[in-house]
């Protein structure tokens, strides 16, 4: 009996060990996710691509909300994925003025 309940209790340290390695993977990725977002907001004035990337900044932060198990932050960021994409079709992309000869 005391050696299933030792094997139990190492299965149980294992998994604990993995989930919070799991968890910091998790959050590495989150902070990640965010810090990329908000560095692509404000450099959003610089072109068309940046409102892209910061759609894609939010499409991954929402990722990392619904893996943390935070939904309501996942579908806020969700909503500004979507937002930041129609604002992204909706400018015209920025053309280069060729020199005149």
């Amino acid at each position: 009996m005391l050696i299933a309940s030792q094997a139990t209790v190492r299965s149980r340290a294992e998994w604990d060990d993995r989930a919070g390695k799991l968890l910091g993977v998790v959050t590495l990725f989150g902070a990640c996710a965010v810090t990329f977002m908000v560095l692509m907001y404000a450099l959003e004035r610089r072109g068309r691509g940046f409102i892209l990337a910061f759609a894609c900044g939010c499409a991954l932060s929402s990722a990392y909300g619904f893996l943390a198990g935070t939904w309501p932050f996942g579908v806020v960021e969700a909503i500004w994925a979507v937002i930041a994409l129609k604002r992204y079709r909706s400018k015209p992309p920025m053309h280069t003025h060729p020199t005149g000869t």
